[in-house]
Formats: C-alpha cells, structure tokens, sequence
C-alpha cells in the first residue's frame, strides 16, 4: 500500500449492506479485514489512520457525527485513478448524529 493515501466519507442511509457490497466489488476491504491479517508498518498503519481521521474530518465539519467508528466501518480501496495509491472510506453512518 502506498504512503499516499487519501479519504472520504460516504452517507448510506442504513443501506450498509448495499454499500459494503459495492465496496467489495470495486477492490474495498474493511480495516477489520486488513487487521486480521497481521501487524501493518507503523508508516502504513500512520497513514491509514490519518486518511480516516481526515474523512471523519469532513463529516465533522458537516455537522456529521458518526458515533460507531470501528475497523468494520473503514474501507480501504484503489483509488479512483487506478494508481498504486489507496483511498480510506468511512462507511455506516447509520447511527449518526447531525
């Protein structure tokens, strides 16, 4: 994984399975998925954090509080520009608080 890593955040409206699935499909797999396998770098395991700390950044400044932050509701996936790069997405905002 690169250390160049970047993030969003995506609303599902409780559609958590729908959006998990798509997720998959497109090269997305959960942090809980990466965690299982073994012990990250620190460089790798720094960036990762970040970029999520960045996408729960932007829904913060939404007005958007997540309230069930986990390994599950992580994703980590390509980027969109098909690079090496790796894009963090913070998914479920079910219980959310606005």
């Amino acid at each position: 994984m690169s250390a160049r890593t970047s993030s969003s955040f995506c609303c599902d409206s409780g559609w958590c399975s729908t959006t998990r699935a798509a997720a998959r499909t497109f090269g997305a797999t959960s942090m809980a998925s990466v965690l299982r396998r073994g012990k990250l770098p620190v460089e790798q395991a720094c960036s990762l954090v970040v970029a999520a700390s960045r996408g729960l950044a932007a829904a913060h400044a939404l007005g958007i509080i997540h309230r069930d932050i986990k390994p599950d509701n992580i994703f980590v996936c390509r980027a969109r520009d098909g690079g090496a790069a790796r894009e963090v997405k913070v998914l479920d905002f079910g219980i959310s608080k606005l």
